[in-house]
């Protein structure tokens, strides 16, 4: 149900994810997998398929409630902190295989720089988001001025890495 759909097709399947997982390997490039756990896939275990694409990061993200964004739908996804842990352990024997990063709200809140369609810096510190001016306009340091991002929590959830 929430995973990713091309073209507003059917969502891929497993099988459509390891093919392009193997594409993007073969062609010699590295791969990253991100996973935003929710209640939809919370008990599910992702051991095979880590197992078949074996990437080199898998990001676990613990579903995170934005006011504008998704929070009249945060009945339908949030996970409580003890779920997200839960999904955490029944992954960790996978470290041998991927670089695992844990996110959970408290992390991802403030730690991400992010910029939308209209060249705007945005934050989700104050749990919905608040935009900067336009890089092109006012310039990305100024920019940067008028958001609230924590670079402690950026180097603490491992958001500077070799790549």
């Amino acid at each position: 149900k929430t995973g990713r759909a091309v073209n507003g097709k059917t969502p891929l399947s497993e099988g459509d994810y390891v093919k392009m997982a193997f594409l993007v390997k073969d062609m010699g490039f590295r791969l990253k997998i991100n996973t935003v756990v929710g209640k939809e896939n919370v008990n599910e275990d992702l051991s095979n398929f880590i197992g078949a694409i074996q990437p080199e990061r898998w990001k676990i993200l613990q579903a995170l409630v934005v006011d504008g964004q998704n929070k009249l739908e945060e009945g339908n996804f949030a996970i409580t902190e003890s779920q997200f842990q839960n999904y955490l352990d029944r992954h960790a024997h996978l470290t041998e295989l991927a670089v695992i990063v844990p996110e959970n709200n408290d992390e991802m809140t403030g730690s991400y720089i992010m910029v939308d369609p209209a060249g705007r810096f945005f934050d989700n510190t104050l749990g919905k988001h608040t935009y900067s001016e336009s890089i092109l306009t006012l310039g990305v340091e100024d920019s940067m001025r008028q958001i609230d991002w924590d670079s402690t929590k950026f180097l603490k959830r491992k958001g500077l890495y070799e790549w």
